[in-house]
């Protein structure tokens, strides 16, 4: 009897168990599965598996801001090292877009934007506030640095010409950058000339209203360097800018479509400022590590250290943006 009295007490203990609709075996299965898709979207991380981070159900913020970086083709600690190396240099930007900053295209500008919005998610009242502050800022100065490198690399292959036909010291691929900021200035460049499209264009596939500009370098062209470059500039409302542009090529829609200009890259068809952008990027940056933690370091020093010397710690014009990549070039 002893013997059938404690089989009968296992057997109403299990029917017990079983008998409600989320039974405590299925309660430690869904636990057991929670942490497990955790330790999976950390592994997935390490690995570099970004994707597999960004379609995970369980990831949070700070590691989807984490994925999108690393989709742009960015690593945190590379980030910080690069930072922190240049901090009390005279032309850093030099090593920025030679190093730090490889090929840009205008996935990785997206990409760079979807990790900014990931940090940006976290309230000021959230433990990792300071953390995603801190990632944030990285990701906004990589951003500004990466326009520059974007609009420089005229063929996209990451590397900067050797060229310098005019012989001035600075690399052809930023005279010609700078001599499109001094354009929409409406100042003359140095050591080369422009001519504008005399009408304005539009360019297939794309909504916005352009100008193009061919830029000369002095000295005419060597067998490996060309004279001519082509970049674009936009309309906006009577003012023309810089448009961001990629190394490939887009076919101009009209007045002319049997010429070709470089891509202008546009955000819900509205075309990307150069200067805006720079400055929008790198300001927040700043703003991002004073949420972050105290100044005085050698990463803040090195972000406050760009916007100093590109746009003269104020709002970012043309020609300081011009003088910026001429001079660390």
């Amino acid at each position: 009897m002893k013997t059938k009295r404690t089989v009968s007490l296992i057997f109403i203990s299990l029917l017990f168990l079983s008998g409600c609709g989320s039974n405590l075996f299925e309660s430690l299965a869904d636990e057991d599965s929670v942490e497990a898709c955790k330790y999976q979207v950390s592994v997935d991380l390490d690995d570099g598996n970004y994707d597999s981070v960004l379609n995970s159900s369980c990831a949070d913020e700070l590691q989807m801001g984490a994925a999108y970086f690393g989709k742009a083709g960015f690593d945190v600690e590379d980030v910080i090292n690069g930072l922190s190396e240049s901090s009390g240099q005279s032309s850093p930007l030099g090593g920025y877009v030679s190093s730090l900053i490889t090929a840009v295209d205008e996935d990785d500008l997206n990409n760079l934007d979807n990790s900014a919005n990931e940090y940006d998610k976290i309230s000021s009242s959230d433990n990792s506030y300071k953390d995603a502050q801190f990632y944030l800022a990285l990701v906004r100065t990589v951003k500004s640095l990466a326009l520059i490198k974007l609009v420089i690399d005229f063929d996209g292959d990451g590397e900067l010409s050797d060229c310098d036909i005019n012989g001035n010291g600075t690399k052809d691929d930023a005279d010609v950058v700078a001599c499109a900021l001094l354009a929409a200035a409406g100042q003359a460049c140095t050591d080369a000339a422009y001519v504008l499209t005399p009408t304005d264009i539009n360019i297939l596939n794309k909504s916005g209203t352009y100008r193009g500009i061919t830029v000369t370098i002095a000295g005419g062209p060597t067998a490996s360097c060309p004279a001519d470059y082509k970049k674009l500039h936009y309309d906006s409302g009577g003012n023309y800018r810089v448009a961001v542009v990629t190394s490939e090529t887009c076919q101009e829609e009209s007045p002319d479509p049997a010429r070709t200009w470089p891509c202008p890259v546009e955000i819900n068809g509205t075309p990307l400022d150069l200067v805006s952008a720079f400055d929008d990027a790198i300001s927040d940056g700043v703003q991002s590590l004073n949420n972050s933690f105290d100044t005085g370091n050698e990463i803040s020093d090195s972000v406050q250290d760009i916007i100093n010397d590109a746009c003269g710690g104020d709002a970012c014009s043309s020609d300081e943006i011009a003088n910026y990549i001429t001079t660390q070039l």
